[in-house]
């Protein structure tokens, strides 16, 4: 089973790839997909019959049916781990493979990144340090607001240095 970490969206990501396996599932996308494929080749077999040294249309054709063969064709499980709640794992089914492995690929990235920065945020010595519970992965995409939000309580000690602060602000 293929894993895309969520933040705080793991109900988008759950809807989207049960609609892309309901699609991909029904026998009229399996049409379209036949009717698609008869045009381009048709319109392949006439380019070939006015430029025979190009023959283009054999290479489209090898084209469609790899493409088609390995990244549409399978199908795979995708679980949505949302990082941010403690919701359960969800699990999503005969969903296409290049669809789930370009998901899951971008998304182990992505969350490696997130937990690598803010590893390196949290080790920073002195005031400058991310506090724990203001990280991306626990809060997602309410880190911004959070971090404001705790900016606003912040008072200084030095009357001298809140007033130069004001006024830089206000200029």
């Amino acid at each position: 089973m293929w894993e895309i970490y969520a933040y705080q969206n793991a109900d988008s990501l759950f809807g989207v790839f049960n609609a892309a396996a309901a699609i991909h599932a029904s026998g009229d996308y399996m049409s379209a997909v036949a009717a698609v494929a008869f045009c381009g080749f048709v319109a392949a077999l006439i380019a070939y019959a006015f430029a025979p040294e190009k023959l283009q249309g054999w290479k489209w054709l090898g084209t469609v049916l790899l493409v088609f063969s390995i990244l549409i064709l399978p199908r795979a499980t995708v679980g949505i781990v949302d990082k941010t709640g403690g919701a359960p794992v969800k699990v999503v089914a005969n969903v296409p493979f290049g669809m789930v492995m370009l998901g899951s690929i971008t998304s182990t990235i992505g969350h490696t990144l997130t937990g690598l920065f803010e590893t390196a945020f949290q080790t920073i010595p002195g005031p400058g340090a991310l506090p724990s519970e203001l990280t991306y992965e626990k809060n997602g995409l309410m880190f911004g607001n959070r971090l404001i939000r705790s900016t606003s309580k912040v008072t200084f000690q030095d009357p001298n240095f809140r007033t130069d602060l004001i006024n830089f602000i206000h200029n």
